[in-house]
């Protein structure tokens, strides 16, 4: 969106569900009060870490003043890794990297239960790409929609947790079972880009980027290849 209130052709063709996204805190922070003058790992000022931290923050009643942020390069890892050390007091993060590293830790906001719906990795193309190659693009949909079909499908939970073992390096069965939790079963079966999502997201970022106020947000969207699939049929001959 960014790009696009630059100048770039850029249109978003799918979204994957929102980021579930949880306040996590140090085991001896009890409250939201106790964060008061504390540090939180983001991952920049302005990114998506950022806005969910300040819109949880403020629900729970908390000022963004009252905090300090604290950017933290590298992705949700190296989060993890200031957060063990001491170094943050919180970040907005996923659970499972925690699990996974077995470090200790208890969350005191869920950003999905509270409303906050940060979208998460979305497919772009550019509109002038988009038009010179509408069936290759309709191709790539169908494809992405029938690989999410067959990972919610119960018969190949076994399978699904195969390969996110091959990629977790990792055959713990509870970090699986976890991973299957918080990113198989609420994947949407056809991942729609929710427009009044992404224009929440940036009415925060306009703050820090004057120009996504002007950027017509329906404009940035395309629909019309998952809406396709949906009306006829997934697996049907073509």
């Amino acid at each position: 969106a960014q790009a696009a209130a630059a100048g770039s052709d850029l249109i978003i063709i799918a979204s994957n569900e929102p980021t579930q996204y949880k306040l996590i805190v140090q085991p001896q922070i009890k409250s939201v009060e106790e964060l008061k003058g504390k540090r939180i790992g983001i991952d920049r000022i302005g990114g998506s870490s950022h806005y969910a931290t300040r819109r949880m923050l403020e629900k729970l009643g908390l000022k963004s003043s009252e905090v300090e942020f604290l950017s933290i390069t590298g992705g949700g890892s190296e989060r993890v890794v200031a957060f063990r050390s001491g170094i943050v007091s919180a970040v907005a993060s996923t659970i499972e990297r925690f699990e996974r590293a077995k470090v200790p830790y208890h969350y005191l906001a869920d950003a999905v239960e509270m409303g906050i719906r940060v979208i998460g990795s979305s497919f772009m193309t550019t509109r002038r790409f988009r038009d010179q190659n509408r069936e290759l693009l309709q191709k790539f949909v169908r494809a992405v929609i029938e690989a999410t079909h067959w990972i919610k499908e119960p018969k190949n939970h076994a399978e699904v947790a195969r390969v996110y073992g091959r990629y977790l390096r990792t055959d713990d069965t509870s970090v699986l079972e976890l991973n299957y939790k918080l990113y198989v079963e609420p994947m949407a079966l056809f991942p729609h880009t929710n427009v009044d999502d992404l224009q929440s997201n940036l009415t925060a970022l306009a703050e820090s980027n004057p120009k996504l106020r002007d950027l017509k947000v329906s404009e940035l969207v395309d629909n019309s290849f998952v809406r396709r699939v949906q009306q006829e049929g997934v697996g049907q001959t073509r």
